[in-house]
């Protein structure tokens, strides 16, 4: 997750920049290998950060309902979306949990790893993060919807419905 956006989109800035220069080295080495791979290379960042940055934007606008774990080793996650998306800064969490806003930092920067359990359980509290049961997948028979795309086709049609019902009111 995006722990600072401006950083984010000066690389995706600067990798727009480096993407057109080899695509107009291309131009002059058509055949070129090289270049090939370094275009599909920028590109695969690029995706990857313009995905990150729209998440993010997504979670500030209230767009993304639930998320789901692809595994309980995500936890880290959930906490900074959770975070996020109640339009919190690190500075309010803190304040919550009684800690500052440079330990809270420092759990997001190292993805809650130095963070206890006990502490885990307190920033979901804190965040109040439903805590209905959890499924783990046992063995191979139970089905987990797990899939970043999926979750993002689940509330693109869950927003869809919710319009298409509200068009029924009137």
């Amino acid at each position: 997750m995006i722990n600072n956006l401006a950083i984010t989109k000066r690389l995706i800035n600067e990798f727009d920049i480096r993407l057109d220069l080899l695509k107009s080295k291309l131009i002059s080495f058509p055949d070129s290998n090289e270049i090939k791979l370094g275009i599909a290379s920028i590109q695969s960042q690029l995706d990857s950060l313009n995905l990150e940055v729209l998440e993010y934007e997504r979670l500030k606008s209230g767009s993304i309902n639930f998320y789901i774990l692809d595994s309980l080793l995500d936890i880290d996650k959930i906490l900074i979306c959770a975070r996020i998306a109640k339009g919190w800064t690190q500075a309010k969490l803190g304040n919550k949990l009684n800690l500052n806003e440079q330990q809270i930092q420092r759990y997001e920067s190292d993805n809650y790893s130095s963070a206890s359990l006990k502490r885990i359980q307190e920033v979901i509290i804190a965040l109040e993060i439903d805590k209905n049961p959890i499924r783990v997948k046992l063995n191979e028979k139970t089905q987990i919807i797990s899939s970043p795309t999926m979750l993002t086709k689940i509330n693109d049609a869950y927003s869809k419905l919710s319009e298409r019902r509200s068009l029924i009111n009137i």
